[in-house]
């Protein structure tokens, strides 16, 4: 999969708090967070990563416009945006929306993917490198 990618010279809370005002700023609302370190943690008692959160975020008014236009896109709802921090540093990494979209028939949602694309993209590039 073709996600966005950025190695961020941030301390992992700041990259956090930057990454949720960067989607904030483009419409995004963080609807889940789900911190796989700690589950990982609890479930098997080791914790290989000391951050490691998937934060699910949702554009309410494409969200709602690609699930009218066909149901079954809501499989692909929230996009996932994972931060993780290593000994090398801190990680962002997006899903790139078109990759679900690019070969659908249907221009509207087209469209729509391209637009959560575009905001996705200024969301990677506000963050600090």
């Amino acid at each position: 999969m073709n996600n966005y990618n950025r190695d961020l010279e941030l301390p992992f809370p700041e990259a956090l708090t930057a990454v949720k005002d960067s989607l904030a700023k483009e419409g995004f609302t963080v609807v889940t967070n789900f911190d796989l370190a700690q589950s990982l943690a609890d479930k098997t008692g080791r914790r290989p990563y000391q951050n490691y959160l998937i934060l699910g975020a949702c554009n309410a008014p494409l969200a709602e416009k690609a699930v009218k236009l066909d149901p079954s896109m809501g499989v692909f709802l929230p996009c996932h945006i994972l931060l993780y921090e290593d000994e090398r540093g801190t990680h962002l990494s997006i899903t790139n929306p078109m990759e679900f979209f690019e070969r659908t028939e249907r221009e509207a949602l087209r469209e729509m993917a391209m637009e959560a694309d575009a905001r996705l993209r200024r969301v990677i590039n506000q963050v600090s490198p």
